[in-house]
């Protein structure tokens, strides 16, 4: 006896639409005609349906089935053996929407449901499945290079050129217009930063406006183990199709900041000062891993989770 092994592969990071009608026509003489332009009789139909009864959307496997799968799937001779596969999916988006790194496991029905029903569950550069709302330190840092909530996204990049130099850069990118708009804190924090900048680019970007920060500015603050710049969101800004609103922070220095660096994106909660806004240290018990508000001027800001990504090679 021929054996077949017929198999169903569910991807629960992506989602479908299959419309419920039923697509197969039935014929003057008795038998179905599918949207293949098979040809299924009554017989082979209550065979097939036994066959998909376990699955879901079964009229619609059906009617996507070939002539010959019909033919093969209803021989009596065939064993038919059905198998329903899972695999989870997650994907790194960078600034524009675009997908930059995809890593795929295969998993059990229990892990696809899980993931089904919780958005935190992903998956990790080592393939394991894992809820990073429960990966947080007490500070909120969290391993990896993107992080996201309903409000806005981080992407973070550390690497050494090939021109030789160390380049570490953050985008922020606003999916909703935040209702307080004062200073926020845009930061790193590493080793050996401080003259060791021989690039640096800062800016806020949006529909109101386009403001750069300078690195010797009194809107950015350098030490040894860090660097952040603050920056007064845009009154009036929107968000447009085309520009969005982006807030980013890129440095290059000849010499390597460290095999780790965190970086993290603090939102303003209230409205308050530049020099309130500057009042941190570079710390790893500070908001995201990286600013130190010892004044308790912390609850100022949304303690955002920060990441921590180590060094790669480009």
């Amino acid at each position: 006896m021929k054996k077949i092994k017929y198999l169903f592969i569910s991807i629960v990071t992506m989602l479908f639409c299959i419309s419920n009608v039923n697509a197969l026509t039935t014929n003057n003489d008795g038998t179905m005609t599918n949207s293949r332009g098979a040809t299924i009789t009554q017989e082979q139909y209550e065979r097939l349906s036994e066959i998909f009864a376990s699955s879901e959307h079964k009229e619609q496997k059906i009617d996507y089935l070939e002539q010959d799968q019909v033919e093969s799937f209803t021989d009596p001779k065939n064993d038919i053996n059905i198998q329903k596969e899972y695999f989870i999916t997650t994907d790194t988006l960078d600034r524009y929407g675009r997908v930059i790194n995809s890593i795929t496991i295969s998993a059990s029905k229990e892990d696809a449901e899980r993931v089904a029903e919780n958005s935190n569950l992903h998956v990790m550069p080592n393939g394991v499945l894992q809820d990073v709302s429960k990966s947080f330190s007490p500070r909120g840092v969290i391993e990896g290079d993107s992080y996201e909530t309903s409000s806005k996204s981080l992407e973070l990049y550390y690497s050494k050129l090939s021109s030789g130099e160390n380049e570490i850069g953050m985008w922020v990118v606003w999916k909703k217009i935040p209702i307080v708009k004062s200073f926020d804190v845009i930061a790193f924090r590493g080793t050996n930063i401080k003259n060791n900048i021989n690039y640096y680019t800062a800016y806020q970007r949006s529909s109101a406006d386009n403001t750069f920060y300078s690195e010797n500015g009194t809107n950015t603050k350098i030490s040894t183990n860090g660097i952040g710049v603050s920056m007064n969101l845009h009154d009036g800004a929107q968000l447009d199709h085309d520009i969005g609103y982006d807030i980013y922070l890129r440095i290059k220095g000849r010499s390597s900041y460290g095999d780790y660096i965190y970086a993290t994106y603090q939102h303003a909660v209230s409205n308050i000062s530049l020099a309130t806004s500057q009042s941190y240290s570079f710390g790893s018990s500070g908001l995201g891993g990286v600013l130190v508000y010892s004044n308790g001027y912390s609850k100022y800001f949304d303690n955002m989770t920060g990441l921590k990504t180590s060094y790669t090679n480009t």
